[in-house]
């Protein structure tokens, strides 16, 4: 553990740290954002510090990913045999960090948001429906101009106004911590819950007779229906579990997180962490939102020990799985592909990186890979093997459907999820405790200052940049300036909505391409397999002679052979189960394909700087750049939810028992073909829907782009413009705050 004089000399670096933030107190009305974040940073050095120092305390692993990852479901299989002791959230908005530690007695602990939590969450909520009222406005008087003259899409633009309408723009546009809050209030209301009375209290669960039956008590708090869950903000599992006696083990509900609180919070969490197991989506593993977790959150907090894993392989199989000829080529070649793809990413990063930190938390992830590739799923139907609910059997079938003669047993299974290695690289960290616990004050502390160093050098260049400003312009200049701008913008407008209009018209063909693809893949789960059943019946013949008294009453027994046709009701049931996997599948995927929110961005991004010169020095860059991210970070799309009918009962409702004989066979075909177009039709509303919903973001983007733009930029100019009303005071000011961070070296 740390020696005295190294803990004497950490802490002396931190009241270094707080002494510079004190300083800096009298001149947040000037910085207030980076002020924010500065004494935010502060705040959470202090509690990461303070863990850190404590004798003899546990090695702490958080598992961490963004929202989706699988993180529950992993480590349910990993610590729970593949019960479901941490429940799946209904949604992000419900999800709540949970921390799992050791006790000789099962019990668990719900703490609930504090009052502040609450009173912010409510305001939120607040203005969530404000922007509901003004959406609304706009929608109508947009649909009142639309009568004066036609727009690109000026027909939709006249239908008639609908709530669903209004939602969809609401649901598109709105920030996602006050569409959290919005969904967290009104499932409280819902619930009938009188808020006040739990606020900032605890809620002990005990009398735990096994994890399922503490899966059950959980429910009510963080269970989809669960009464509390609107108001819950973090759990704590004790779990009779020697594995668990030297680590505590954090389950965080997603980097991403919509709730502001809570994503905040696991971010805190990740500083008082050892060991981190990053969790990410094979579909898409290590994309934008991960590195920019590992990028900007890892290294300010000294963190060292990375595994990667890739998650949910289960649902890339089944897709890729007509490209190889069986199933080790399969496993081979999507490990590989995804492994390639990676190794490339994090190699890109690498050679653009200038920043050191960066680069060291990226040769980290380098030497971290290829991932373990893991499928929960497999973990758990290999343990349920004789009892698989709904959710795995339909995933046993997708195997199984694989390749011809390939059925998965237990052993297979097992192997396939991989969970056995991660067992072994869980041990291997436990292990290492004292080795890591000796390391971690310091690279906490070198972590920190190095975060805090930037954020000064980045106050740094702000505030050189208002004084060099300050210096160089004067209102006039100013004016002429911002009327070169508001010209360059508004004559270069036709290119961004070019961009926009693209976007949105390729969008709608590769949807509509789309649902001609899934209607043709219907066909693949159409069919009923009529199977044949031969048996010998016996039956009796009279022998007797009327004219041979004798014989009278006498017979003979004799026997024939019968076949049947039948066909397995469950066998329909599962096909249609099949394409309604196959069906949110393809969908999810399209949402992240057809709608390419990076290269979009990306795209707007370039398109807005090539309205300008900026190698000419009547511009300062300072003006442009950060007006445009902040213009290119409003561009949404919103994300695709499908298959929570039950499209079985359209075939059970019909059929009694498993199995039908001959005479029904023809009804059962035609109840699976009702079924599935059951499911057609419900992927055209929703592609529909969908559709509508993303082309009125992208065309509420496309106007507000080029204008939020300009209202930016100009907001700015006319800060400077006021400063300059006042130059020496304002020069004076921006001085003394570079005096001050000028000694942060």
């Amino acid at each position: 553990m740390q020696g005295q004089a190294d803990t004497q000399m950490i802490k002396e670096k931190v009241v270094q740290m707080q002494a510079v933030l004190q300083r800096l107190a009298p001149f947040q009305h000037v910085i207030p954002r980076q002020y924010e974040e500065l004494a935010s940073h502060m705040d959470c050095i202090g509690k990461d510090v303070q863990a850190a120092m404590v004798q003899g305390r546990k090695l702490r692993i958080a598992v961490v990913g963004q929202v989706k990852a699988g993180k529950s479901s992993f480590l349910n299989a990993v610590l729970f045999g593949g019960n479901g002791v941490l429940p799946k959230a209904a949604t992000p908005m419900t999800a709540a960090l949970t921390m799992i530690r050791y006790a000789p007695e099962t019990k668990a602990e719900v703490e609930f948001y504090d009052a502040a939590d609450w009173e912010k969450i409510v305001h939120a909520d607040e203005k969530y429906q404000e922007f509901c009222e003004t959406v609304k406005e706009r929608l109508l008087a947009e649909r009142a101009a639309v009568k004066k003259g036609a727009g690109l899409f000026a027909q939709r633009a006249s239908a008639e106004l609908r709530q669903e309408d209004i939602l969809a723009v609401v649901n598109s546009e709105a920030p996602h911590d006050q569409k959290a809050a919005h969904e967290l209030v009104v499932m409280a209301q819902k619930n009938g819950l009188d808020v006040e009375r739990f606020l900032g209290s605890r809620q002990v669960i005990e009398g735990v007779s096994s994890p399922m039956d503490l899966m059950d008590k959980l429910q009510n708090f963080v269970g989809a229906e669960g009464k509390f869950t609107p108001i819950v903000r973090n759990s704590i599992i004790y779990y009779d579990d020697p594995a668990l006696a030297e680590v505590e083990i954090i389950d965080t509900p997603g980097i991403n997180d919509p709730v502001i609180s809570r994503g905040r919070r696991t971010k805190e969490m990740l500083g008082q962490c050892d060991v981190v197991f990053v969790l990410s989506q094979c579909s898409q593993f290590l994309d934008a939102v991960d590195m920019e977790l590992l990028v900007q959150n890892l290294p300010a907090k000294g963190i060292k020990n990375i595994v990667l894993v890739a998650s949910q392989l289960d649902a890339v199989l089944p897709g890729e799985s007509n490209k190889y000829a069986n199933i080790q080529q399969l496993l081979q070649g999507v490990v590989h592909k995804i492994g390639k793809r990676a190794a490339s990413t994090v190699e890109d990063l690498l050679k653009q990186s200038s920043n050191e930190t960066e680069r060291d938390i990226l040769q980290q992830l380098k030497s971290a890979l290829p991932p373990i590739f893991i499928s929960s799923m497999a973990f758990n139907m290999a343990q349920h093997f004789d009892h698989m609910d709904k959710e795995e059997r339909h995933f046993y079938g997708l195997y199984n459907s694989m390749y011809s003669g390939l059925v998965f047993d237990k052993n297979l299974l097992l192997e396939l999820s991989c969970l056995p290695r991660i067992t072994g690289v869980l041990e291997a960290q436990k292990q290492k405790k004292e080795e890591i616990l000796s390391g971690r004050l310091q690279e906490l502390i070198k972590g920190a200052e190095t975060g805090f160093s930037l954020q000064m050098e980045e106050l740094r260049k702000t505030i050189g940049s208002q004084i060099a400003r300050l210096q160089n312009e004067d209102v006039e200049s100013l004016q002429e300036k911002e009327k070169q701008i508001v010209g360059r913008i508004n004559k270069g407008r036709g290119s961004v909505d070019g961009a926009f209009e693209n976007a949105i018209i390729k969008m709608q063909r590769d949807f509509e391409l789309l649902k001609t693809e899934i209607k043709g893949v219907s066909s693949d789960f159409s069919s009923v397999r009529e199977q044949t059943e031969t048996y010998t019946k016996t039956y009796s013949v009279s022998t007797s002679k009327w004219y041979k008294p004798w014989t009278w009453g006498s017979s003979e027994t004799r026997t024939r052979t019968i076949t049947s046709r039948y066909a397995n009701v469950h066998e329909s049931i599962d096909q249609v189960e099949q394409f309604v996997y196959e069906t949110e599948r393809r969908l999810k995927q399209a949402i992240i394909s057809i709608v390419d929110l990076p290269r979009l961005k990306t795209q707007m991004r370039e398109g807005a700087m090539n309205l300008f010169d900026l190698g000419d020095s009547s511009f300062d860059a300072d003006d442009i750049l950060r007006p445009i991210e902040r213009a290119v970070n409003r561009i949404t799309v919103p994300s695709v939810e499908f298959g929570d009918r039950d499209y079985s009962s359209l075939i059970t409702k019909n059929f009694s028992s498993g199995r039908v004989e001959e005479s029904q066979i023809s009804s059962l075909r035609e109840a699976q073909r009702a079924a599935l177009k059951a499911v057609i039709a419900d992927m055209e509303k929703v592609v529909r829907g969908k559709t509508d919903e993303m082309v009125h973001s992208l065309e509420r983007s496309q106007k507000e782009f080029v204008d939020s733009l300009l209202k930016d930029i100009q907001d700015d100019l006319a800060q400077l413009r006021e400063q300059l009303k006042n130059k020496e005071a304002a020069l004076q000011l921006y001085k003394e705050m570079l005096g001050i961070i000028e000694v942060v070296k």
